[in-house]
């Protein structure tokens, strides 16, 4: 059991290595290359140059611009990590195979870490509106295989924050998380969707018993904070965080809303 446990820590901190080799390559495309300087200017928009930083955000290129990255990673390498696949389309009696990235319509990506701060995947967020993602049938965020239900976004980071203030604030998307960094709250960890696995509830309780859910104001987003309270409302303090409908989730309420303080109280 020993030599198992050693093997998968390796693991993990093999596969951690690579993904940050990426990460920096990516991060080098975005502050550095053309090809980026749209996504660059959203960021720059939206994201402080300390949260830029503490998220480590960098640029994926899309699939005509992939070796901007391959000249910085070798194919090989990006292949074993499943970041870049071949892409076969037969031609006559010829077959033509293409490089496809797999974060190529999420160009804006970032490390998605683990407790520890080891990397064990990347997220990327697609910067089309949401019209245009339906159109073409991608999601807002895509991120590399991993397994999802034992992790939580930004925990690496909320970890201090989330013992100092005891309570944790629990929110959907990744890109609610960094706005919330944006606006003084460092206890906040992501779902990266509406599932709240056993496993992560009890990841949460290591540190604290006070849990915030600050979840998407829509239905599904609703529905999910109330199925949480009902499974696990005897063993920790919950509090659900009510966003104005008017705001799909706590990044936009929190940018847009003209009664910021009303939001705040409530996650304080």
């Amino acid at each position: 059991m020993t030599h198992a446990v050693k093997r998968y820590s390796d693991s993990i901190k093999e596969n951690s290595i690579l993904l940050n080799k990426v990460v920096g390559a990516c991060r080098s495309l975005l502050y550095n290359h053309p090809i980026a300087s749209s996504t660059l200017n959203y960021l720059n928009n939206r994201v402080s140059k300390t949260n830029q930083e503490k998220f480590q955000f960098g640029y994926f290129p899309t699939d005509e611009y992939i070796d901007a990255l391959t000249e910085q990673i070798s194919k090989d390498k990006l292949i074993d990590i499943n970041l870049l696949y071949k892409w076969f389309v037969p031609d006559g009696i010829y077959t033509t195979s293409f490089d496809r990235g797999a974060l190529s319509g999420h160009n804006l990506i970032m490390p998605y870490k683990d407790a520890y701060g080891n990397t064990v995947a990347l997220v990327g967020r697609s910067l089309l509106s949401e019209k245009e993602r339906e159109e073409i049938g991608i999601p807002k965020y895509k991120t590399t295989v991993f397994t999802k239900s034992i992790q939580l976004f930004g925990l690496n980071l909320a970890k201090r924050s989330i013992i100092k203030n005891n309570s944790v604030i629990i929110v959907e998307g990744q890109i609610d998380c960094i706005t919330a960094h944006e606006y003084g709250l460092h206890n906040v960890v992501a779902l990266g969707g509406v599932a709240f696995t056993a496993y992560q509830f009890y990841l949460l309780r290591r540190y604290t018993k006070n849990i915030y859910l600050a979840l998407d104001s829509d239905e599904e987003g609703q529905n999910s904070a109330k199925k949480i309270i009902n499974r696990y409302g005897q063993l920790a303090n919950f509090k659900n965080v009510v966003i104005p409908t008017i705001y799909k989730d706590l990044d936009e309420a929190l940018r847009k809303s003209q009664s910021i303080n009303s939001i705040l109280k409530q996650l304080t």
